[in-house]
């Protein structure tokens, strides 16, 4: 007598079965076997989507040390809270940081330059973000969290969020010649200031113009200690046209060129549309106009500003005004 798993029942606790001419063996032992309908199993598309689903909602985000997060994200996650996330889950302490606003994440390539990334604004829904660059997201391309905005008084962030100051230590470790390293472990306080003429981790520089039409070229140099500027010669000091304090609103407008749309949509971070970054500046006239060579660069400066000025002002509000980008 032949046992088929999908077809038996249970009555009075014994198993009624449906018999066939399948043989027994000698001592007429029944034989069990499974149905070739595989009963036990969901059908191959059903498991299929299901692991589709299950790829598409779970991401690893690379911390600096190359460790990672496998985060789960819904259709209300955003940026912001994978950020919240991830740190709670690195610390002991699993309050909120105190300078959780300092954090960022950004799609970066594996062994690419300094320009091979696209940072992600903390209001972004993590699907939004998966539609929106889902061509990049292969075997060369990852999450990374990363301190992006560094406040001005770094013996604060010892003092008020002791995990973020080590987080930034492995930051800005991680590049550095392993020589200097060597010679600076034993100065381990005096680290940041030390290492500051080496690798200027408090700014950030980007190639743009200043005003639109006949513009100047410069390059735009945006960091804590004296908020956005610009410098024409490199060995002298940046010029300051704003602090992070006065800026009240962030807008970016773009001109299409049309006969760059196939290479732009092919890889975004390589758009040749130029954009205008407005800044508007609290008691100037006008609003303070830079032309930046493509969107992602305008996006990219936008977000820095943007996250600058909500650190300073210790505020979640974003100032920047997005359009619907997705």
């Amino acid at each position: 007598m032949t046992i088929n798993l999908c077809d038996n029942r249970m009555q009075n606790g014994n198993f009624i079965t449906n018999t066939d001419n399948t043989p027994t063996d000698n001592n007429d032992n029944a034989i069990i076997t499974r149905s070739p309908k595989h009963c036990w199993f969901p059908d191959d598309q059903q498991m299929a989507a299901n692991m589709e689903r299950l790829e598409r909602n779970t991401f690893k985000v690379f911390l600096t040390n190359g460790n990672y997060n496998v985060v789960k994200t819904g259709d209300v996650t955003d940026v912001r809270g994978i950020i919240a996330l991830i740190t709670s889950r690195l610390s002991s302490d699993s309050s909120k940081r105190f300078y959780e606003s300092a954090y960022a994440i950004r799609i970066a390539r594996i062994g690419g330059t300094s320009d091979d990334h696209f940072w992600l604004h903390p209001e972004t829904s993590m699907n939004e973000a998966l539609d929106h660059h889902q061509n990049l997201l292969d075997a060369d391309w990852r999450y990374e969290l990363r301190i992006r905005y560094i406040p001005s008084t770094l013996s604060d962030i010892l003092v008020k969020d002791r995990f973020t100051f080590h987080y930034l230590y492995d930051q800005i470790e991680a590049p550095v010649d392993q020589d200097l390293a060597i010679q600076l472990c034993c100065l381990e306080i005096k680290f940041f200031d030390l290492v500051q003429p080496f690798v200027n981790f408090k700014e950030e520089k980007f190639k743009c113009a200043l005003g639109t039409g006949w513009s100047i070229p410069v390059q735009l140099v945006i960091g804590c200690d004296f908020g956005i500027g610009y410098v024409t010669d490199r060995t002298g000091p940046p010029t300051q046209m704003a602090q992070f304090q006065s800026v009240q609103s962030i807008h970016i407008t773009t001109n299409v060129n049309e006969n760059n749309a196939n290479n732009s949509a092919a890889n975004p971070l390589n758009q040749s549309n130029k954009s205008v970054l407005q800044l508007k500046i609290a008691g100037a006239s006008e609003v303070l106009a830079i032309s930046c060579p493509s969107n992602t660069i305008a996006e990219n400066i936008a977000n820095l500003i943007d996250g600058y000025c909500r650190l300073v002002n210790n505020t979640d509000d974003s100032f920047w005004i997005r359009k619907a980008l997705f």
